[in-house]
């Protein structure tokens, strides 16, 4: 058997796809390691041993608010992954009160989108809440009513132009774009154990 240790990603969502091919696959057993998956683990777990690694897009808040931790990989593309969608009846950004995200990245490729029209976020009153359960329960909710708009991921977002809601355009196009599938580590697990990182690099990638 080889070295067990526990990976976090968000959520069961396509946008992991590698994390699980790495694992049904066999490419993280032929590094030598034998890895389960946890979901909603937050990047703070890395700090506490509970998580090696963290698969996903929002370590980059958390280093910025101090953490130790690092990013060792990350996969970036074009295009961008989360797309505000408004209501039908609404002509322009301006009319927006209400943006739902799925997390706090959310709210900053919202926030580029905003500034592409001439619009701050944190002068306009609009509010981001958060709706647990991602882009499904967000799309879930925007049909029921709630929000003006909301930040939808693929291909949640497809759906939605295809009921009739507005594309207002997209983080990426208006803002810098972040690699899209990102692990990160704490940066003494980095040092303790590089040959454990690099093995799981390998495997992702």
């Amino acid at each position: 058997l080889g070295v067990p240790l526990a990976f976090g990603v968000p959520r069961p969502a396509p946008s992991f796809t590698p994390a699980f091919v790495a694992v049904d696959r066999g490419f993280l057993s032929a590094e030598g390691l034998e890895a389960r998956i946890i979901y909603q683990r937050r990047e703070q777990d890395l700090l506490t041993g509970e998580v090696d690694f963290i698969v996903g897009r929002l370590g980059h808040v958390e280093f910025l608010k101090g953490a130790d931790i690092r990013l060792i990989c990350g996969l970036a593309r074009e295009g961008g992954s989360h797309v505000l969608i408004a209501r039908p009846e609404i002509a322009s950004v301006a009319q927006l009160r209400e943006v739902t995200v799925a997390a706090e990245e959310n709210v900053l490729e919202l926030r580029s989108i905003l500034a592409h029209y001439g619009v701050d976020l944190d002068r306009s009153g609009i509010k981001t809440p958060i709706i647990e359960g991602s882009h499904p329960k967000q799309y879930e909710a925007l049909k029921r009513g709630v929000g003006d708009g909301a930040m939808l991921g693929a291909p949640w977002w497809i759906y939605a132009i295809r009921d009739g809601y507005k594309n207002m355009g997209s983080g990426s196009e208006y803002g810098e774009d972040l690699p899209h599938l990102v692990i990160y580590a704490a940066a003494e697990k980095i040092v303790r154990q590089p040959d454990q990182t690099r093995g799981f690099v390998t495997a992702m990638v």
